[in-house]
């Protein structure tokens, strides 16, 4: 039986950062504590304050979606190299999805409802509903079975509509039409690192010693960037247009990481001969594995004690893992023995810099968060075990198997029907900031339930 290219538990650590993006991205601006805002961005002021050093789970979320869109990588591309295709094709490949991630990143900041207006009326809400049909029908994967023809035509007439409307509409800026630099940050670096790390994969994949290489060499340039008129500082401050950025580069310090867990996961599925270790093993590692992030996520936000309060129990569950039996069990103590190795490298760097930050980004933040999402993951592996939270473990990676749509759902989807169909009676109710927080819950299930039955319906976005 052939392999499927996904992986649970991967799908539901991608959804779990769309979550998150969602859910941080809607808080009401009061009342609650710091660990609930970005580290650098704390209450009362939320000003950027480079000074604060520290992380949130908030600051997690963004490295969360580059290790697991890393660690997808090898799945995704298992299929291509097993009919032996060229490396060149391999690369066009990788090249021209960073240019589709880059249009949709222009796309969705020039079509989102509050960049089209500061004050969206009803027009503005339904053309922001508009917009998800005219992004399915460019992004939109569409059946084998269906004649060549069609799919080129839809993806004709939705970018034909996509420029009559957005290249004519007057933004608040007073710009009006499309402008390289109205884009949605977020994507944008998520496009350069597809394409830098897609590309030092496909050249390294023969050899992790190699990209292992290829982080130190990022390293070395991230620190020699500081160093006043040197070539590195000249490389780092490079930007082409603001579309391709070296500095972006630091992400891959998440991105290959993920990428050598892909392959583990590969490893692991392929060899599919039973398990060895206990349910209530395997539901004990998982636990371990969630309490390692959600404790090491609490000093790492205090900074008190560090760095040997963060590792008791990232050791137990290496220690937990040991004397694996099947490949499987082999896979999870290897995934175990590679975040823990991250999060001790990261956590020996923390001091330097300041202190680990998310901006600007240290050298301990794009080690740690790595680490911590390989626990993550492991502990959405065990979930599996316990058949009472397979709804929310289906839920979940059901949002994240379709992540373009659950992107641009958060602003264009969820927002657009909030305001059309429950705001005008229920929008009042929710200026307690306790009520805020339930409304913003509330939204994020919303997202979630929207992208599932799209699931069902077979409609996935793919860049």
């Amino acid at each position: 039986m052939e392999r499927s290219s996904r992986d649970l538990a991967l799908d539901a650590l991608r959804g779990l950062a769309i979550f998150g993006m969602f859910l941080s991205g809607n808080i009401p601006h009061e009342y609650f504590p710091a660990w609930m805002y970005h580290c650098q961005v704390p209450p009362p002021k939320f000003e950027f304050d480079p000074a604060v050093a520290g992380i949130t789970w908030v600051d997690l979320v963004f490295p969360f979606f580059i290790f697991s869109m890393g660690a997808a990588l090898p799945l995704a591309m298992a299929k291509k190299l097993k009919e032996r295709k060229p490396l060149w094709r391999l690369s066009v490949d990788v090249a021209v999805r960073a240019l589709l991630l880059a249009g949709f990143a222009m796309f969705v900041e020039h079509a989102r409802p509050w960049a089209m207006s500061d004050s969206p009326t009803t027009g503005v809400w339904l053309l922001g509903l508009v917009s998800v049909v005219l992004c399915a029908g460019v992004y939109f994967r569409y059946p084998a079975s269906w004649p060549a023809w069609i799919p080129w035509l839809v993806r004709a007439l939705s970018i034909a509509s996509i420029i009559a409307i957005w290249g004519s509409w007057a933004y608040p800026s007073g710009e009006a039409g499309f402008r390289l630099a109205r884009n949605d940050i977020i994507i944008l670096i998520l496009a350069n690192v597809w394409l830098m790390g897609g590309l030092a994969w496909l050249l390294t994949r023969g050899s992790r010693l190699t990209r292992i290489g290829v982080m130190f060499g990022i390293v070395g340039l991230l620190l020699s960037s500081q160093i006043e008129g040197s070539w590195a500082q000249s490389l780092w401050s490079f930007s082409l247009f603001g579309m391709f950025v070296p500095a972006w580069s630091v992400y891959l310090l998440c991105f290959l990481p993920g990428t050598i867990i892909g392959e583990i996961l590969l490893e692991k599925t392929a060899n599919s001969e039973g398990e060895a270790w206990s349910r209530a093993k395997w539901i004990l590692i998982g636990w371990v594995c969630f309490a390692a992030v959600v404790v090491a996520t609490g000093f790492l936000f205090a900074r008190e004690g560090l760095p040997w309060a963060c590792l008791p129990l990232p050791v137990l569950a290496v220690l937990l893992s040991r004397k694996p039996s099947s490949k499987q069990e082999q896979g999870t103590a290897k995934i175990l023995a590679w975040s823990l190795g991250l999060l001790a490298v990261g956590l020996a760097f923390e001091p330097y810099q300041g202190g680990i930050k998310k901006d600007e980004v240290t050298l301990s933040y794009v080690l740690v968060a790595p680490g911590l999402a390989g626990f993550m993951l492991i502990s959405w592996q065990a979930l599996q075990k316990i058949r009472p939270a397979n709804m929310l473990l289906k839920f979940t990676s059901g949002t994240g198997q379709n992540p373009l749509l659950a992107y641009i759902g958060t602003g264009n989807l969820v927002a657009p029907i909030w305001a059309l169909i429950f705001a005008p009676w229920a929008g009042s109710w929710f200026n307690d900031p306790w009520l805020g927080l339930l409304l913003a819950t509330f939204q994020t299930i919303m997202l979630g339930a929207l992208i599932n039955l799209a699931n069902r319906w077979r409609i996935v976005l793919r860049a």
